[in-house]
């Protein structure tokens, strides 16, 4: 009897285990393929880069230079001299971005060229 209570216990753990490991597999893969990866990793970086560069500083600083060319220097000279951190949290926060920008594209141009074709079938062209 005592033996038979540690086999369904054992089993019991085992089963809770097994379905932990599924729902975690189902939740990555959920994530991963979704603009919700994309969406928090875009916003974490610029949360990062908010709170380690001193933004009204930046901005009062760009009022101060004269012409398009000299803005994007100083903004440029502004990225490089800074800490690696913020230079890593801008670029992985740009590239998510694009990555977004790009996904919500081809989501947006696929469901007008389907809404199209639906609309092309119903008028019977």
């Amino acid at each position: 009897m005592n033996q038979s209570l540690n086999q369904y216990e054992y089993q019991s753990q085992l089963s809770r285990d097994v379905m932990r490991r599924v729902w975690m597999v189902f939740f990555v893969k959920r994530t991963l393929g979704s603009e919700t990866f994309k969406i928090v990793i875009f916003m974490s970086c610029c949360v990062t880069a908010v709170f380690m560069v001193s933004i009204p500083n930046v901005i009062q600083n760009l009022s101060n230079v004269p012409g398009i060319a000299a803005e994007a220097a100083y903004l440029m000279g502004a990225f490089l001299n800074t800490s690696v951190v913020v230079e890593g949290a801008v670029v992985v926060a740009m590239a998510a971005g694009g990555w977004l920008m790009w996904d919500i594209g081809r989501n947006v141009k696929s469901s007008y060229f389907v809404r199209g074709m639906r609309m092309r079938d119903r008028s019977g062209a």
